[in-house]
């Protein structure tokens, strides 16, 4: 599948930044997530400041007391763009970071010396569960509305032969799920410019000024968009994959987890009990994040509750990648990028 990037020229400044990444990390003086002085009897390890969705295990895990339960401390060590967190663990100015599969298995096969340990998120598919809580839901605007698109396939006659426009990450959860949707919906793929926008505010800005089509967004945004009077086409849920659609890792350096397994085993129980209370106190979670970003906080999303890491949790990212020519056939497997010697921690085995 073709696809188009506005922002081809940031990918060129990723390697110029990664020069400078060891004195960007450690130029910062660590603190805990909680702002308490860190405890120096605790195994440190330490994580990039985030000020975005992807915070709250970790914020949680330590205001919580989870990961001191273990034996850890959990230090920030200022911000850094998510690009650069795959070379931050590489170069040991972080030990910790979290991607989708498909991030983690191009920062693999481009020679990073990377191994995920246990699962983040993951696409809620008990009975029951607010669709607020799945992965990515996806908005058009009320002219694409109007013209009557309810549904990714009904993109099939909207525009002619023009392009559809759709902002989205490429190789992220946004590019790896709409194109599932695609693919079910039998639109052509070709017939999607892809356009790379900052963040989900910008692309709720942009689709509510009519500059895209189509957006996907979080659920920590699904209120704004709501709010920007968009319209609801799709959500995750519709990929069929079942939690794989929602699939994120935790991950270290191969180097870090053989010279400290036993810490790594304890940050993977802390961080699925954090898991298992971040997704029975959504409303406290809003809140803990909200105070720490200085933003309101709407949504949340769902994560693992258990260590385990299923082969049908990953290999649809993977297939994804062959499928886009971005990956050779068989190039990486599963094993290749995880390591599951510490299923069984959390719960107990």
């Amino acid at each position: 599948m073709k696809k188009k990037s506005t922002r081809i020229a940031s990918l060129l400044l990723v390697a110029a930044l990664t020069f400078s990444l060891a004195a960007c990390g450690g130029s910062k003086e660590a603190e805990t997530p909680s702002g308490k002085k860190a405890d120096k009897d605790l195994f440190v390890i330490k994580t990039a400041t985030r000020k975005d969705c992807t915070l709250a295990p970790y914020l949680i895990g330590d205001t919580q007391g989870f990961f001191q339960e273990e034996g850890i401390q959990l230090e920030f060590t200022g911000e850094l763009a998510s690009t650069e967190y795959a070379t931050s663990v590489v170069k040991g100015v972080n030990d910790v970071a979290d991607s989708h599969p498909n991030a983690l298995a191009n920062n693999i096969v481009g020679g990073a010396d990377l191994v995920g340990v246990t699962r983040k998120t993951v696409e809620p598919i008990e009975e029951g569960i607010d669709p607020k809580f799945y992965h990515m839901w996806y908005y058009v605007n009320p002219k694409v509305a109007e013209a009557g698109v309810d549904s990714i396939a009904a993109l099939a006659e909207y525009k002619g032969d023009e392009k559809i426009k759709v902002s989205s990450h490429i190789n992220t959860c946004e590019d790896f799920i709409l194109n599932e949707l695609i693919k079910k919906s039998g639109v052509d793929p070709d017939r999607f410019e892809w356009i790379q926008l900052e963040n989900d505010t910008a692309n709720i800005q942009a689709l509510k000024l009519e500059q895209i089509d189509l957006m996907a967004v979080h659920p920590t945004f699904y209120a704004a968009a709501a709010e920007a009077d968009l319209v609801k086409i799709a959500d995750s849920s519709d990929a069929e994959l079942g939690e794989a659609t929602g699939t994120s890792f935790y991950y270290f350096s191969n180097d870090f987890v053989k010279k400290n397994p036993e810490e790594v085993a304890a940050f993977v129980r802390a961080i699925n009990k954090t898991q298992v209370w971040c997704n029975e106190h959504p409303e406290e979670v809003q809140k803990l994040v909200g105070e720490y970003i200085d933003q309101e906080v709407t949504g949340n999303h769902f994560y693992a509750t258990n260590s385990d890491i299923p082969d049908d949790g990953v290999q649809p990212w993977l297939d994804a990648l062959v499928a886009s020519g971005k990956l050779e056939k068989d190039q990486i497997s599963v094993s290749d990028m995880v390591t599951k010697d510490f299923v069984g921690e959390y719960p107990a085995a």
